[in-house]
């Protein structure tokens, strides 16, 4: 596990820098925390722990994925698209709703 999200809770992420440098050479680390953020930040966003077969929401990613996302991002799978604008309306509606 290279980061978690607490997206029932909030908007809290943890990132294990340590295990990521340990994953990653050097040179691709801040490629490899970039992507662990955005797939942390998507849990918040989709308002879920839940995790897609493919793409950047996928539960493990083995070797070979992390080799090609330090070369070229890996993309959110369309239905994780989708759980994201759903989320941001979700929460859009729960600020408003507080608000009136």
């Amino acid at each position: 596990m290279l980061g978690y999200a607490l997206p029932y809770e909030g908007t809290r992420i943890v990132v294990f820098w340590e295990r990521i440098e340990a994953t990653a050479p050097n040179r691709d680390a801040a490629q490899l925390l970039a992507h662990v953020m955005a797939h942390e930040i998507g849990h918040v966003l989709e308002g879920t722990s839940r995790h897609s077969t493919s793409g950047l929401m996928k539960a493990h990613w083995d070797r070979t994925d992390i080799r090609n996302l330090c070369r070229k991002p890996m993309p959110f799978a369309e239905e994780d698209i989708d759980l994201i604008h759903l989320g941001v309306k979700q929460r859009e509606s729960r600020v408003f709703a507080s608000k009136n």
